[in-house]
């Protein structure tokens, strides 16, 4: 998953919560795209002539692979991305143009018309079709060999995604009415006769036959997060006594999958539990819905419940470490028994990769912190920094502990590199700031750390960065105008 960032994008393991990336950048970027073998980021944002620029970047060495970009696209930003399913081509869309390129060798294929901004940008299952939705017409089709359209579907509403069969001889489209705030259409075609087979608005069938759509994504992709692998399904099915049609989901365990999910990152525990709960009384093998419903557990303050489900998640999977880690923060922050916690961080910390083993150190060092026991406490968060020097929290929490005893020198010190190793956390420069101004008198250091936050870290990540500059500010230096600039209220 990407994480896009003002000047930076992060790059993240959905199934581990682990970030693996982080690329700076001098200038704001627009969008973010992963290429389909996960090696390259492709970047996109303006440059003088408003031409819609792509460059290329290595994701294991975080440096640009060209300086100029090989990709540049007429007509303004670019507004989709997708690739083909072998990953050797990718179309781009700008307000005037989709082009098509061979990424092996940089070069342009093929050029169309966009006519405006494609919501939509695939490639058939073939990857001899390209299909976008278009200005004039609701979606095109064509055939990237005699670059002839192959198929015109006109709809009042442009097409915002699209689906296909294996075999690619049906398609799924729906369309938003976001505009109206009706609701939307999926219609099904026949790519062989070029006919429409089915309109959920009309829910009946067009042909006697009953088609059924097991419909996979291609490789398309509209925005930072390049999903591999995913799949949108429809199933077109007979209504008892009569001809009927429904949509429906080809399976009901996709869905309770998916709305479980769906549930935990809206931060509805309740209803994740509910379907979780169901998931596992049709599925009571399934090791992500007991881990799922163990992590809903846990969000909603039922640690007892949540260990019970971990642990079952720990029976169908002994190597599921992700599992026993949150066993171990459980006993950390919830039930608050230390001994225990740290002899699960250790059995985590033995079976992670040198180089992984970074956070289950420095959860132990928190262990020994809450125990006042300052010299293990010391010695851990020494082996998590040493695994990992670049573990930004990690830092954080050592120039803490070295604040907490009076060495103002050292957490300045360890403040400094856990900026470097995520500069956009703006509790890093307040604290880094306020140890300047408050501890060691450096007021010159002082303005120019938050000065230096103000100027790269995004307003949804500062925290209290910009109330501390404003207080430096009124507090310090007696400079109201900047302090009232920093800090829209008064201080007084």
């Amino acid at each position: 998953m990407l994480v896009l960032h003002n000047k930076g994008v992060s790059i993240w393991e959905l199934r581990t919560g682990k970030k693996l990336h982080f690329l700076s950048f001098k200038d704001n970027i627009s969008t973010a795209f992963l290429t389909p073998d996960d090696n390259k980021l492709l970047i996109t944002w303006y440059n003088d002539n408003y031409k819609g620029t792509l460059q290329e970047w290595d994701v294991s060495t975080s440096k640009a692979i060209k300086k100029k970009s090989a990709y540049s696209v007429e007509g303004g930003p670019i507004s989709s991305v997708a690739f083909s399913s072998d990953g050797k081509l990718m179309a781009v869309n700008s307000n005037e143009a989709i082009n098509v390129w061979d990424l092996a060798s940089r070069k342009k294929t093929v050029s169309f018309p966009a006519d405006n901004y494609a919501k939509c940008l695939r490639f058939s299952p073939d990857n001899k079709k390209l299909f976008a939705s278009n200005g004039k017409v609701a979606l095109r089709c064509w055939d990237l060999e005699t670059k002839a359209i192959e198929l015109d579907i006109n709809y009042k509403l442009p097409a915002s995604t699209l689906a296909f069969n294996k075999d690619g001889k049906y398609l799924a489209i729906g369309f938003d009415n976001v505009s109206t705030k009706e609701p939307g259409n999926i219609k099904v075609w026949d790519l062989t006769t070029k006919e429409e087979l089915w309109d959920s608005k009309i829910n009946a069938r067009k042909k006697d036959e009953i088609v059924p759509i097991a419909a996979t994504n291609s490789g398309g992709n509209n925005g930072t997060n390049n999903e591999k692998k995913k799949t949108a399904t429809i199933r077109l099915e007979e209504v008892p006594k009569g001809i009927v049609l429904r949509a429906n989901t080809v399976s009901e365990i996709s869905d309770l999958e998916a709305q479980s999910k769906a549930a935990m990152t809206a931060g509805n525990f309740p209803k994740a539990i509910e379907l979780f709960t169901k998931l596992i009384e049709k599925q009571p093998n399934n090791t992500e819905a007991h881990f799922g419903l163990a992590l809903g557990y846990q969000d909603s303050g039922k640690p007892q419940e949540a260990i019970q489900y971990y642990q079952k998640t720990l029976q169908l999977d002994p190597t599921n470490l992700n599992a026993q880690n949150n066993i171990g923060m459980i006993y950390l922050l919830q039930l608050e028994e230390y001994e225990e916690a740290i002899d699960i961080f250790t059995v985590v910390a033995e079976k992670k990769p040198t180089g992984e083993k970074q956070k289950a150190l420095g959860n132990i060092a928190e262990c020994y912190l809450e125990l006042n026991d300052k010299e293990n406490t010391k010695v851990y968060y020494e082996k998590a920094l040493a695994d990992d020097p670049g573990f930004a929290h990690g830092n954080h929490r050592f120039a803490f502990f070295y604040y907490n005893e009076g060495n103002y020198s050292e957490a300045t010190n360890y403040w400094r590199k856990a900026i470097a190793a995520d500069p956009y956390e703006g509790l890093y420069y307040k604290n880094l700031g306020a140890t300047y101004e408050q501890k060691l008198n450096q007021y010159t250091d002082a303005e120019k750390t938050f000065q230096d936050g103000v100027n790269i870290v995004p307003e949804d990540r500062d925290g209290e960065l910009r109330r501390a500059f404003a207080e430096y500010f009124y507090f310090t230096k007696e400079d109201y105008y900047n302090a009232q600039k920093y800090y829209i209220n008064p201080l007084c």
